[in-house]
């Protein structure tokens, strides 16, 4: 199924539940008077911002500073207020999360946006996505209707790349990384296919840990337990003993191993990196299946040199536990819109400051001991409950988001 992004039309077409652009058309006004009467006709909650419409129908509940605030700008450009209210001050994020309810653009959006960029009327923010779907940043370029694999190859300049990474999109999703479509629908990890592969892996290892009986006479422990004599304690305890190796894994990939100085870029990009670009596109949270089932190899051949038998397997098992887990945790704090136990919500905003404001900051997902470990700033009282990633998760429901990028 081809992933082609096309460019804007006149026409409009649905959008995702979470509320982000996946190659939908937007709608064409001729005029801001045209949205005015569109939103009274309508019952939209429609305003104009930089020569843009958005829908904030949705958000006018939640927007921190009253539903009043936004009510009194129906049909209206919000762009000065946006800016030099000095009664709710907009950050850098906020203005980035209004991409989520993008409704329609203004005449020629572009050679309007062009003529306020010389007026000096507005500043031009980067990320900056443009009406034929290619994503500017100051140093380059993407076109979002290629892959993207090979522009990320062509790009000399080790800065520039990091620019990406630390400057990620929350607009696009239903991005490519090769132009091929066969190849790249082979590339979009469906989360029900990590989740099924890896528990067929689990339980397999299991199952040779629980009941096969190897009996190395080299053996680190199996020696002295045969398949059918061997205590709970053998079994759990080492189980266990593979979801701790698994933790400490965790924590040195993703701040050691999966980084562009370690990969390069291009692999990089390929294997984790589109999704710190693009970190709410669904088919990119996943670390890419080949690559760890890769790593998954090495792990088991170098563990091998040490551990033998069924012990091995045990702890293999364990390993595979706690992967599985870190996937479903890491694709439920991108995605799922509620998280109940507090903790989750803890761990949502602790991973979106990673992604969006600090990339040194909170590299473990599935807990922060490491991080505490290794004295990484915690978040502070009020960033606990801000709504990072776009979804309301804390009793003042705060959408602002102080960002450097």
């Amino acid at each position: 199924m081809s992933n082609k992004i096309k460019p804007l039309e006149k026409s409009t077409s649905n959008e995702s539940s979470n509320g982000l652009i996946q190659n939908r058309k937007l709608k064409r006004f001729l005029n801001p008077q045209k949205v005015e009467e569109f939103a009274e006709e309508n019952d939209k909650m429609l305003v104009i911002f930089q020569n843009k419409v958005y829908d904030l129908s949705q958000f006018q509940h939640e927007h921190p500073g009253g539903q009043d605030a936004i009510e009194d700008y129906q049909g209206l450009d919000i762009s000065d207020i946006f800016f030099n209210s000095s009664r709710h001050k907009h950050s850098q994020y906020a203005q980035n999360l209004m991409q989520k309810y993008i409704y329609g653009v203004i005449g020629d959006e572009q050679e309007e946006e062009r003529e306020q960029l010389k007026q000096g009327k507005i500043k031009k923010q980067y990320p900056h996505l443009t009406h034929d779907y290619k994503l500017e940043y100051k140093n380059v370029t993407l076109n979002l209707n290629k892959g993207l694999v090979s522009q990320i190859r062509a790009i000399k300049d080790k800065k520039t790349y990091e620019d990406l990474l630390k400057n990620p999109c929350k607009r696009v999703v239903g991005t490519k990384l090769f132009d091929n479509d066969s190849i790249d629908s082979l590339l979009n990890n469906n989360i029900g296919i990590v989740v099924l592969l890896y528990t067929m892996i689990f339980i397999y290892m299991f199952y040779c840990g629980l009941n096969l009986d190897y009996n190395y006479s080299r053996g680190m422990f199996d020696r002295h337990y045969k398949a059918d004599n061997r205590p709970l304690l053998f079994l759990f305890g080492f189980l266990f003993c593979g979801i701790i190796i698994f933790w400490i894994m965790e924590y040195v990939f993703l701040r050691i191993i999966l980084q562009p100085y370690v990969l390069g870029k291009t692999f990089h990009f390929l294997i984790f990196g589109i999704h710190y670009v693009f970190p709410l596109d669904e088919a990119r949270t996943t670390i890419q299946p080949f690559f760890s089932i890769f790593v998954a190899f090495l792990i088991r051949y170098s563990l091998g040199l040490l551990i033998y038998g069924n012990t091995l397997y045990l702890i293999l098992s364990g390993i595979c536990l706690g992967y599985l887990y870190y996937e479903v945790v890491h694709y439920a704090l991108h995605n799922k819109k509620k998280l109940t136990l507090s903790y989750s919500q803890y761990l949502r905003n602790k991973h979106a400051k990673h992604h969006f404001k600090d990339r040194e900051y909170g590299y473990q997902v599935t807990n922060h001991f490491w991080d505490k470990f290794f004295q990484l700033n915690d978040l502070d009282e009020e960033e606990k409950t801000k709504d990072i990633f776009g979804f309301i998760t804390g009793k003042e429901k705060s959408t602002d988001y102080d960002s450097d990028s």
